[in-house]
């Protein structure tokens, strides 16, 4: 793969003052232990320049400039790090896991983007593999197996047009979604896996939801936008997958086997636990699983039907179901995987999504306005969709990744 981008620098930012002696280990819990080992996810924030109509042609000028953000930056950042103390430690996997909070410091690394790309290119036609040459990953833990505990990295990326990308890679084991947007805004192997982008626009949306609400026998008359956006992405991949299999299997008992299907959203657990305090970090999710869907029953393949078999997991994980998982700890993962043993074995297909829609990205401002685009990178996880609201709000673009035969479904 041809370089995209230059690095300049890569340092270690630390926190301003040291992390007490009482805080110095935090240790993960069982539902953070399950995430990984050393699962990093990954978020690429795009920034125009303030006029990127009186782009500067002085070199010199750019340097000094990009010089001064990325200063404030890491002035900024050594600053919040006094309070998202754990992100400058490291993972460690002895035992049970756990975070030294060593001010071992956050990766930061520095780029230029090379070849007079623009950050318009980017945007306009994105290209799956070029994204990760802005993520600090590929240059600080790819290179030296030595920094793969580091919880937190981050890229600055200046393009010569004067846009900037912010790449930023985040130990999941450490914290979820909803944490790590908490903390920007405060500041299967050998197998071949392809990401699409399906841009669903506040039109084709509302035309979703009325055919939910619209269809005879329909037990939902408020689909949210991504019930509806779940259940039409669920829907092709189990009637088109479900003519693949018969199409290349030729045991009759085979394709009944397979032709089950059942789909997983990931739920924010916090506005569910009746907490006193709104400020957690760390990964506070429950995975809700559907009813299986029969192929051969066409009334349970029918969109309105996934839709409601969606709101119906989702629904489960309440209070008092969390309370259960705390009682029970370990077994209830040792239960959930024990459900999941027929996708593991290849009897069930399963789509997993989990939607990034109501988290403020675009309010990430390092004092270079909102970034006028946001987005995550391939994820090498099977029918795995991530929903990210657009940069109007009312649309949605689903990132959906799959192995390559089955993405030639969802992409007619």
């Amino acid at each position: 793969m041809v370089a995209l981008v230059e690095i300049i620098s890569k340092e270690m930012i630390k926190p301003s003052s040291p992390t007490p002696d009482h805080l110095r280990e935090l240790k993960l819990s069982c539902l953070d232990q399950v995430i990984g080992p050393f699962s990093y996810t990954n978020l690429i924030f795009f920034y125009q320049a303030p006029d990127a109509a009186a782009a500067d042609d002085d070199d010199d000028d750019d340097d000094h400039e990009n010089g001064y953000k990325s200063q404030v930056l890491k002035q900024s950042l050594s600053e919040i790090l006094t309070v998202f103390y754990p992100l400058a430690g490291q993972v460690v996997v002895e035992g049970n896991s756990s975070i030294n909070c060593n001010d071992n410091g956050v990766a930061f690394v520095e780029a230029k983007v090379l070849d007079g790309r623009q950050l318009s290119d980017m945007i306009e036609e994105p290209n799956f593999e070029e994204l990760k040459h802005f993520l600090p990953t590929e240059h600080v833990v790819e290179n030296n197996s030595n920094n793969n505990n580091i919880v937190l990295l981050l890229q600055v990326s200046f393009f010569d047009c004067g846009g900037i990308a912010v790449g930023v890679s985040f130990l999941h084991e450490v914290g979820d979604g909803k944490s790590m947007v908490e903390f920007m805004t405060a500041t299967n192997v050998g197998e071949k896996f392809v990401t699409k982008r399906l841009i669903l626009d506040g039109e084709k949306l509302t035309e979703l939801k009325e055919a939910i609400v619209s269809a005879p026998g329909s037990q939902l008359k408020d689909p949210t936008r991504v019930e509806a956006a779940s259940a039409f992405i669920w829907k092709h991949y189990i009637i088109d997958s479900a003519a693949k299999k018969r199409r290349q299997n030729v045991d009759q008992v085979e394709v009944v086997v397979e032709n089950a299907f059942m789909a997983q959203h990931s739920v924010d657990a916090r506005t569910r636990m009746n907490l006193p305090e709104t400020n957690i970090f760390g990964n506070c999710f429950l995975i809700s699983a559907t009813e299986i869907v029969n192929h051969n029953d066409q009334q349970q393949q029918e969109m309105h039907h996934l839709a409601y078999l969606l709101r119906k997991a989702i629904k489960k994980i309440d209070g008092d179901y969390i309370k259960q998982v705390q009682l029970e700890g370990e077994r209830y993962f040792t239960n959930l995987f024990q459900r999941l043993d027929p996708v593991l074995k290849g009897q069930v297909g399963l789509c997993s999504f989990t939607s990034w829609c109501r988290l403020p990205f675009y309010e990430v401002d390092y004092g270079w306005g909102k970034p006028i685009w946001f987005c995550t990178t391939p994820i090498p996880l099977k029918n795995l969709v991530v929903f990210i609201s657009t940069p109007s709000g009312d649309g949605i673009e689903a990132w959906i990744n799959m192995l390559e035969d089955d993405m030639k479904i969802i992409g007619k």
